[in-house]
C-alpha cells in the first residue's frame, strides 16, 4: 500500500513537468506568429492572371517590313528574337508582380512569330489564326490584367513607324471613333472590366495609348522617323524598362477605370480601295455609308472580333 502511494508525487512531478514544457511551446509558438507577416489564407491563394499581347511593328530595333518584320524578309529572324526578348521581360516582370497565371498571345501577322523554346516556360502560349478574341486570346472575366507589346500607331498616322490598323489600308471606327489596335483591343479588355496597365511601342504608339487608353504605364521602345525608319533604343535597355514598367503597371492596376463601349458597337471602314468596301458590304447586316465606307451593328465587342477576323481577310485580298 505505501509503495502505490508512493508513486504519486512521482507522478505529479512528471505531470508538473510535462505542463511546464506545453506552456513554454505555446508561448515559444505565439511568439514566433507575431513575428510573422500578416497574409491571409485568401490573400495567400487569391489567383492573378495577366494576359500579354505582343506584336512586332514597335518592337526595338524593328523598322521595315520588307527587311525584318514579315516571313521571308531579310532580318525576320532577327524582328522574332527581339520579340521574344521583349515578351520575356513582360513576363519575368508579371511574376514578379505576384501573377499566378500568364498567358501569351502572338498577335504579330499570321500569330506564329514567337519562338515557343524561348519563351519562359512558366507561360502558356496562344498562337495561330484565326481565332474568335484576335489579339486579345485569352482575354476571361477574371483576367487581372492586359499587358500590349511592341504596339504601333494606328493607320495613317504621319512619322510612325510601320503604322497601320489591322490589315492596313482602312481606317477603323469604333462608336463613331477611329480606333488603333490598341484602343480597339482596349475596348475588348474594357468590356469585362479588364484594364490594360501597360504598352510599348514607338512614340507615337504611346501617344496613341495615352490619349484613348489612359494614363497607363508605357516604354518607348524608338522614336519614329518615317515610315519605316526609326531612332532605336539599345534592346537590351528596353528590356530593363520593360520589366520595370511591366511591374508597375500590374501593381497599379487597381488605378486604372476603364470606359465599357456603349452597346450596341457600331463599327465602320473605311478602305482605300472601292473593291474592299463592295465585298464588305455583301455581308450580312452590312450598310454602304459611300463607295468607300462600310458600317455594321453588333451587339458586344466580341461580335466585333470576329466580324474583324471576316472584314480583315477580305480587306486584305480584295483589289480594284
Amino acid at each position: 500500500m505505501s509503495k502505490r502511494f508512493g508513486v504519486i508525487p512521482r507522478c505529479t512531478a512528471f505531470i508538473a513537468m510535462l505542463l511546464s514544457l506545453a506552456v513554454s511551446l505555446l508561448a515559444q509558438v505565439q511568439q514566433d506568429r507575431l513575428s510573422l507577416p500578416s497574409i491571409s489564407l485568401f490573400q495567400a491563394q487569391q489567383p492573378l492572371k495577366i494576359l500579354i499581347s505582343a506584336d512586332m511593328e514597335g518592337v526595338a530595333g524593328v523598322a521595315n517590313w520588307k527587311i525584318d518584320s514579315q516571313p521571308g524578309s531579310r532580318d525576320y529572324a532577327t524582328g522574332k528574337r527581339l520579340m521574344t526578348l521583349e515578351v520575356n521581360a513582360a513576363i519575368k516582370a508579371a511574376f514578379e508582380a505576384g501573377a499566378t497565371e500568364v498567358t501569351v498571345a502572338d498577335s504579330h501577322g499570321d500569330f506564329a512569330n514567337l519562338d515557343p523554346d524561348a519563351l519562359d516556360p512558366r507561360c502558356r502560349l496562344v498562337r495561330g489564326w484565326p481565332r474568335p478574341l484576335g489579339m486579345v486570346q485569352g482575354l476571361m472575366p477574371d483576367t487581372a490584367a492586359v499587358v500590349f507589346i511592341g504596339y504601333h500607331a494606328p493607320e495613317g498616322t504621319p512619322n510612325a513607324v510601320l503604322a497601320h490598323t489591322f490589315t492596313g489600308s482602312m481606317v477603323l471606327r469604333l462608336n463613331g471613333k477611329p480606333v488603333s489596335e490598341g484602343s480597339f483591343n482596349a475596348a475588348m479588355a474594357a468590356e469585362l472590366h479588364v484594364p490594360v496597365v501597360f504598352l510599348s511601342g514607338d512614340d507615337q504608339a504611346v501617344a496613341d495609348a495615352k490619349a484613348n487608353i489612359g494614363p497607363i504605364e508605357t516604354v518607348e521602345t524608338k522614336q519614329a522617323l518615317g515610315f519605316s525608319a526609326g531612332l532605336m533604343t539599345s534592346p537590351a535597355a528596353v528590356i530593363k524598362l520593360i520589366q520595370d514598367g511591366v511591374k508597375r503597371g500590374i501593381q497599379r492596376r487597381t488605378d486604372f477605370h476603364p470606359a465599357v463601349p456603349a452597346r450596341p458597337i457600331s463599327l465602320e471602314w473605311r478602305f482605300n480601295n472601292v473593291s474592299q468596301a463592295e465585298l464588305v458590304g455583301y455581308l450580312p447586316g452590312s450598310e454602304r455609308v459611300d463607295p468607300y465606307t462600310v458600317r455594321f451593328t453588333v451587339a458586344n465587342m466580341t461580335e466585333a472580333s470576329r466580324l474583324l477576323n471576316v472584314v480583315n481577310v477580305i480587306s486584305s485580298v480584295a483589289r480594284e
